[in-house]
């Protein structure tokens, strides 16, 4: 079902740029959580991103390691799992709600998704 539909400047307010991951690792694998530290370049340095992506076992922390994927960096930090994240990775799903990462093996960290 399609959402309902936002003003540009809804959408002009998400700021979605390019990181690399650097560091993965499952810390609650009983609800798929995983741990990313992602390089997002010089600007803004080293974030931390807590993902359920590993929940249907589709995804391990080991997939995300030294790929570059498409994060949203200014929602409010938020505690996962007894960590704090503070960005979060863009993924997509289908109508069997499998989850598919979109990964970039061009973008520099740091770089604005448009």
């Amino acid at each position: 079902m399609l959402k309902p539909t936002i003003t540009f400047d809804d959408y002009s307010k998400l700021d979605v740029r390019i990181g690399q991951v650097i560091a993965a690792e499952d810390i609650a694998k009983q609800n798929g959580y995983i741990k990313l530290d992602v390089n997002f370049g010089p600007e803004i340095g080293t974030r931390t991103c807590i993902t359920n992506l590993g929940k249907s076992g589709q995804y391990h922390a080991h997939d995300f390691l030294r790929l570059s994927f498409p994060f949203v960096l200014n929602f409010e930090p938020r505690t996962v799992a007894k960590h704090v994240s503070n960005c979060m990775i863009l993924a997509a799903m289908d109508e069997h709600t499998s989850s598919y990462l979109v990964s970039s093996d061009r973008g520099t960290p740091g770089a604005v998704v448009i």
